[in-house]
Formats: structure tokens, C-alpha cells, sequence
């Protein structure tokens, strides 16, 4: 737009540059799918390293070679892959475990996030070792094998802290798991435990003629907060008559935080209890129908820190959705509002003995604790409940240092004894002799197991065992194909994982045979080639059998020429163009024995490698295309059975003496006799790289004034990118109009195109064909004639 000028002077003016960069995709980022022990089912994960595979589906090869094709892929140069796992949703069924709270009803089920065999191998931990251990639990994830001494050993695990089963909660664990967790998620159709009132409890008890005195004499306050919102300063003072009871306390503090907050209804329980004789008093606030009560320190005059109210200051604060959580795991007191006073009333007592029984042992583990004296009222000396959480100390130091498989901590006003060693759902039990406090505690399975198949502890039978399933369908890899076309931006190269177990009927692997066409299809939409893999026998009515490691050389040399006729069968419904085959496979060492493998994760590495160093123009072929972590080829062709497969469009790999290497450069369309324009590799792959950065480099012409002035922006950009791979050496010919060409005009864009919203742009190139075949011709000098 013309700059308003309003005086004399230099105006300056930004214009809009015409010019919009192209970049140029990337190559060679492959796409595996296929089956594998564990992992997230039709979520395809990248991967940047072999490493990142196995974190996410481990290194098992039960099912198919994926993980030995992607370690091939990395190993020969690949930097990038998406990995899918498949499975038959028809028969695969997910582990889970169903987690009660102490109340024996269903706190929490949770569902392995992948299906299969592998989730019975999950195990959860639950504890209330969180800043408030009467609202919040810690939930602990983890995987778990048996390695050859029959121990188990952890392998991934996932730590969770402070999750609450409030849903109003930023912690909400249904929601939080289901966001956060790559092991298991919870479903949100679970019916949850409705909240109850949840109180603040004063960790200290006082007799009640100092109670009077101190709520008479003084302004005391306490700061209290409902539900998470803001606190507020409640003053506690009253002219209390003389006489006045612990019940008639207890109900003008409620009248005193009701005028503090109009809409909640309180109710605070001023429970005497004896020692020696003298009555004490605990004050417990209630906030009936809202949930959550918690207090912190006044301003001023600070009954708080006097009388222990509130978490920080030693005093008990059980949420209204406390109930709701799954029980811990391990052996755990109970802090009751009768446990906790009777276990203070204790005065004097001492615990001498404690045996804790679950654990496999030769004998029941006994410990002894006398130095936890729990001595909490001395004769008209108040006492408070924080002096519980000294004497759990000294009893869990007791405990953990006993020499047996369990451990003491400390969690507020509770004492959790845990097994250190061991597993599976084996429940502790806790006695003692002299002073018995086993009954307060609450006994429980050792670990939260998943595909269980009994009641035990608080954890319900499992609805359903992890199963594997049957082998993928035909419907289950074409649900893959669409599922990556939303899911991933941009793949280049795929490979099919062949399933290699031995099921039968039902469970019979499908065959690859079959997957090609469809695979070759959705390749050609999304641009990308696939690399197919020979059967292990071809369509026996045509053809002899595929040559298999131990042939004969007659039989080498005869089956060279049956797999130039058994490529035709593969061929049909391929898009041949979008597909390459390589043959024969590559054999691994392991364990000091030849695997073979098939070869299409090897050759997808030496394309990236060779894209990385030369280009995607350059032929994936050659001395410089040597297979990297292979000990040698299933089978092994002379340059003249090579001669036979070669025209016949079959990549064939070769052992020379310096190494082993891809001798071959075609696509499934590169029959001498086809004649086709996508005969080669590289011409194949370098059109797809202009065709995908140009489809992705011009999305800004879409709704462009269509004209001359947005035909010339087209030329300049598309022209400076390919000027860009002329310069690289990406093209044929010495100079710009042999190498390549940009139309975009009205000889390519008419009148009626523009009518109908088209513009037509045309790109050629002349493309580097391989030398496929190097003649030398050498002639003999004769001794020179002197004339």
C-alpha cells in the first residue's frame, strides 16, 4: 500500500519479499511395523537410536526380527525411525489390577497400557509417604523380569508422588495417569467413592482446665482454608463460664468458624481422654459437606503452633477423598481416631517384642525394640500425638536395621514396616507381645500384582490377564496404514516386520504375500518406497523353490534363474515403482550362531547413510554401500546368476573380498523389459524428494491472487530450489537448461484454469542414471614403425 504522507521528508517502507524458501524434506526416515513383545499398540513411536526402541518394546524377538531390522537400520547409518506396533484387536487383551482402599472397596483400576503377556509382568507400590499421609498417596510403576536365578529384576519404573482421588484435584490420579504414565492408564469409567467431610485434627492433647484457660485468656487465632480457597483468620476467643464442658468447647469454635464462613456447616469433636487419671482434650474441626479442611499459622496469637493444628505444625489432616485412596502396600498402623488414642493412652508401655511374619523364610523374623518406650502422658504432663512420630522413629530404625527382609519408615503419624526383599502378593502380618498394637495396623499385599488370579489383601481378582493374541489380520495392518497417515508427518522408507511364530489356523501369521499390494498402495500416497522382503517359498505351481542357505551350487545356479521368474509372482498388485526388492538375506551372529534375517532394515540404513554422505540421487548401491554388523549372506551368487536376477529387477547382495555390499539399484519396476522411467532407485527416490518439498514449500500460493505477479514468485522459488540440487549435483547435464526446467505461465495455466482456481506448474529434470554397467575396452599398442 502507498505510505500517507502528511509533510515534506523521506518516508521508509517495508515491503514484502517475493521470495519463499523451499526446504528440502528429509530422506530417510523409516516406518516399522509389525509385532513385538511390549510396547504402545497403534501409536508409532519415533525412535533416534536403538536404544530408544528397546527402552520403549525391549530387544525380544519372539514374534518377528523388528527389533534385530531396526538395530540393522541404526547400525548401518539410519538416524531416524517410527516404529508401530500391531496386534489383533479381535483377540489381544490388556492386564490390569483392581486396587481397594482399606474400606474393602474399589479404589483404583488400572490397565496395562499395551496389551499382551508382557502387562502380567507390571507390579504397583502404594504409599503415603507425602507431605499430608492422610490426603495423598504415591503410586510407584514399574516392570519386572525373572532373570536365570529366579530373582526379579526391575526394569522400567515410574514414580508418581502425591496424587490424590479428589477430581477436582490437579492431582486427580485417574486424570494425571492417563496423561502422564507410559505403563498404565485408569479408566475413566470407574466408579468413584464419594467424598466424605475431612477434618483437622490438633496434634496435641491438654487437659481441659488449660484449655479454658488458654482460649479465655488470650485472642488466639487460627488461619483456615476450606477446599483450596483463600484463608481466612478465625479468632477462637470466648468468655467460657465456669463448669464449661469439653462438648460445650467444641460447639461455640464451631459457632465462632461458622460466622467465618457462612456457607459451611462445622462440627469439632473436643474428645477427652484419660492418662493417670486426668482427662485431656484433642479438638478435631469437621467441615460437613465440603471435603477439605486445613490450617495453618494466625498472624497473630497463633493457636496453630500451640496446640499442633495443621500438617507443618504436627497435627492430622485427613481429606474428605482420603477413604478413596487405594491401601498402602506393606504393613501399616492405622491412625484411627480410636488407634491413635489408644495407642497415646499407652503410658508407660513398652513395646518389647515385634514379629512380622509374610515374607519366605526359614523362621519368623523377630526384632526387638526396647528402646521404643511409649511413654506419652507422665502424671498431669499434656502430651501430643507429634511425639507418636519420635517413637516410630525409633522403632522403623529398630526394625531396618534387624537384618530381616523388611524395613520401617515413617509416615507422619504412621508406621509403615515394608518387605525389602521378596514378591509377588505376599501379605505381612505384624504381632507383639507385652503391649499388643497388631491389630492397629492393616495388613496388605506386598506389591499390587497385575493379572492376578485370587483375592488377596486389598486387591481384587484381575477381570482379564494380559494376552497376546492371535497373529495381526490383513483389516489390522490396513487400520496401521490409516492410523499413519494421521499420526506421522513424514516417512520415507517401509519396512513390514514378518511375524515368525508357528500358529496355526486362527493363529496362523498372516502372509506378507498378501500385504505388499496394499503397503505399496499407501506408500505411493504418502511418497515413500517399500522395501519388500522374498517369501520363504514363492507360488510353488510356476516356480521351484526360493534358494535357502545349503545349496548345492547346480542348485544355486538353477534357482538363480527361478527367482527372475518368482519376482513376477511378488509383483502382483504391487505399485512396482514405490517398491524394491533385495535378495538374498543376511545372516547375524548371535550367540555364535548364523540367524538370518531378512535384509530390508540393513538397506534402509545404507540409504540414509548414502543420503547423509552423497544425496538421495546417489545410488544406494555399490563399494560405498557395504552392509555393516552382518557375517555373511544366506547365499552366496557368482557375477553370472547375478546376471540372470539383475535385469529381472531383483537387488541382489554380494560378498566381494572387500566386504559385503548391495549390488544392485532397482526398483520392482526396473524389468529390462518394462521399460519404465522408475527402472532405478535413486531417479525413483530424488523425484519423490522434489514432489514432497515442493507439495510442502508452496502451501503458500493456496489462495494467491492467480496471475503473472504469483506465476513469477512460483518460477523464482521453485527455480532457486532446484538451481539449489543442480548446483549439488543432483542432476544431468552441464548447464541449467540441460539439467532441469520451471514452467509457470499462461501456456500452462489458461484462462479457464484461472476460472476454475487451478495453477499448473511444471518441473523436469534430467535425472543421474546408475552406471550399471562399466566397459572397459583395452586395445594393444603394436611397437611403433619408424618410417
Amino acid at each position: 500500500m502507498p505510505v500517507q504522507t502528511s509533510y515534506p521528508g523521506v518516508y521508509v517502507q517495508e515491503l514484502p519479499s517475493s521470495v519463499h524458501t523451499i526446504v528440502g524434506v528429509s530422506t530417510s526416515i523409516a516406518m516399522f511395523i509389525g509385532r513385538t513383545i511390549q510396547g504402545p499398540v497403534d501409536e508409532p513411536i519415533e525412535c533416534l537410536s536403538y536404544s530408544d526402541y528397546v527402552r520403549v518394546f525391549t530387544a525380544d524377538t519372539s514374534y518377528s526380527d523388528m527389533a534385530l531390522q531396526v538395530q540393522q537400520f541404526f547400525l548401518n547409518g539410519g538416524n531416524q525411525c517410527y516404529v508401530l506396533r500391531i496386534v489383533n484387536a479381535a483377540t489381544a487383551t490388556y492386564a490390569n489390577a483392581i486396587l481397594q482402599s482399606v474400606n474393602n472397596v474399589t479404589a483404583l483400576v488400572l490397565v496395562a497400557n499395551s496389551p499382551g503377556q508382557s502387562g502380567n509382568m507390571l507390579q504397583c507400590v502404594v504409599d503415603y509417604k507425602t507431605a499430608n499421609p492422610e490426603s495423598t498417596f504415591n503410586l510407584t510403576v514399574y516392570t519386572y523380569t525373572i532373570n536365570a536365578s529366579g530373582q526379579q529384576v526391575i526394569g522400567t519404573s515410574e514414580y508418581w508422588p502425591a496424587l490424590t482421588m479428589n477430581p477436582g484435584s490437579p492431582k486427580f490420579a485417574i486424570t494425571y495417569l492417563n496423561q502422564q504414565s507410559n505403563l498404565v492408564n485408569a479408566p475413566t469409567t470407574q466408579t468413584l467413592i464419594a467424598g466424605i467431610n475431612g477434618y483437622s485434627r490438633s496434634g496435641k492433647a491438654v487437659a481441659l482446665a488449660d484449655l479454658l484457660t488458654m482460649l479465655t485468656g488470650s485472642q488466639y487465632n487460627l488461619m483456615v482454608s476450606i477446599n483450596g480457597g483463600s484463608a481466612r483468620q478465625v479468632s477462637l476467643y470466648f468468655a467460657y463460664p465456669a463448669g464449661t464442658t469439653a462438648a460445650q468447647i467444641g460447639t461455640q469454635i464451631g459457632s465462632q468458624l461458622q460466622g467465618a464462613f457462612p456457607g459451611v456447616t462445622f462440627t469439632v469433636d473436643c474428645s477427652q481422654t484419660t492418662s493417670d487419671g486426668n482427662f485431656f482434650v484433642i479438638i478435631e474441626l469437621t467441615s460437613v459437606g465440603a471435603y477439605d479442611i486445613n490450617i495453618g499459622p494466625a498472624l497473630t496469637n497463633d493457636l496453630a503452633k500451640v496446640m499442633l493444628f495443621g500438617v507443618n505444625q504436627g497435627g492430622i489432616e485427613k481429606s474428605g477423598f482420603a477413604d478413596s485412596r487405594p491401601a498402602p502396600t506393606g504393613v501399616v498402623f492405622n491412625p484411627t481416631n480410636p488407634n491413635l488414642n489408644t495407642f497415646t493412652g499407652y503410658a508407660g508401655s513398652v513395646i518389647q517384642t515385634m514379629q512380622v511374619n509374610g515374607l519366605p523364610s526359614t523362621a519368623a523374623p523377630t526384632w526387638i525394640a526396647n528402646t521404643a518406650t511409649l511413654i506419652y502422658y507422665g502424671p498431669n504432663t499434656p502430651a501430643d500425638y507429634d511425639g507418636v512420630r519420635e517413637n516410630w522413629a525409633l522403632m522403623a530404625a529398630a526394625l531396618s536395621s534387624a537384618g530381616i527382609n523388611w524395613i520401617g519408615q515413617v509416615w507422619g503419624s504412621r508406621l509403615a514396616i515394608l518387605p525389602s526383599s521378596g514378591s509377588g502378593n505376599i501379605i505381612g502380618t505384624l504381632k507383639t507381645a507385652g503391649t499388643d498394637i497388631g491389630t492397629m495396623f492393616t495388613s496388605n499385599v506386598s506389591y499390587y500384582n497385575f493379572g492376578i488370579s485370587a483375592n488377596q489383601g486389598f486387591q481384587l481378582a484381575s477381570t482379564s490377564l494380559g494376552a497376546d493374541g492371535n497373529a495381526p489380520s490383513s483389516t489390522d495392518y490396513a487400520n496401521a496404514f490409516q492410523l499413519i497417515d494421521n499420526a506421522v508427518d513424514l516417512f520415507n522408507l517401509m519396512i513390514l516386520a514378518k511375524d515368525n511364530t508357528t500358529g496355526t489356523g486362527a493363529n496362523a501369521p498372516t502372509n506378507l504375500a498378501a500385504l505388499w499390494g496394499p503397503a505399496s498402495a499407501f506408500c505411493q500416497q504418502r511418497r515413500a518406497l517399500l522395501l519388500v522382503d522374498p517369501p520363504d517359498t514363492p507360488d510353488t505351481s510356476t516356480v521351484a523353490p526360493w534358494v535357502t542357505s545349503g545349496a548345492s551350487g547346480s542348485q544355486i545356479a538353477q534357482n538363480a534363474t527361478n527367482l527372475a521368474k518368482g519376482v513376477n509372482a511378488l509383483r502382483k498388485g504391487l505399485v512396482n515403482d514405490h517398491s524394491a526388492l533385495y535378495f538374498p538375506r543376511v545372516l547375524l551372529n548371535q550367540n555364535n550362531l548364523s540367524y538370518p534375517l531378512a535384509p530390508s532394515g540393513t538397506l534402509a540404513g545404507i540409504m540414509s547413510r548414502i543420503d547423509s554422505s552423497r544425496g538421495v540421487w546417489k545410488a544406494p548401491a555399490g563399494i560405498e554401500a557395504n552392509l555393516l554388523g552382518v557375517s555373511g549372506l544366506e547365499v552366496q551368487f557368482t557375477d553370472a546368476q547375478n546376471g540372470v536376477m539383475n535385469p529381472a529387477g531383483i537387488n541382489v547382495l554380494r560378498v566381494f573380498p572387500d566386504g559385503i555390499v548391495s549390488w544392485g539399484a532397482r526398483t520392482l519396476d526396473g524389468d529390462d523389459s518394462f521399460q519404465s522411467q522408475w527402472k532405478y532407485i535413486p531417479v525413483r527416490r530424488t523425484a519423490m524428494y522434489i514432489e514432497e518439498s515442493l507439495y510442502r514449500g508452496l502451501k503458500w500460493v493456496v489462495f494467491e491472487p492467480n496471475a503473472e505477479p504469483l506465476w513469477s514468485q512460483i518460477r523464482l522459488n521453485v527455480g532457486s530450489f532446484m538451481q539449489q540440487m543442480f548446483i549439488q549435483g543432483a542432476f544431468a547435464g552441464t548447464t541449467k537448461a540441460t539439467a532441469y526446467f520451471v514452467a509457470c505461465d499462461s501456456t500452462t495455466t489458461t484462462q479457464n484454469d484461472v476460472d476454475l482456481g487451478i495453477v499448473n506448474i511444471i518441473v523436469g529434470f534430467a535425472p543421474l542414471l546408475p552406471a550399471e554397467f562399466v566397459i572397459l575396452s583395452i586395445q594393444q599398442m603394436a611397437g611403433q614403425i619408424q618410417v
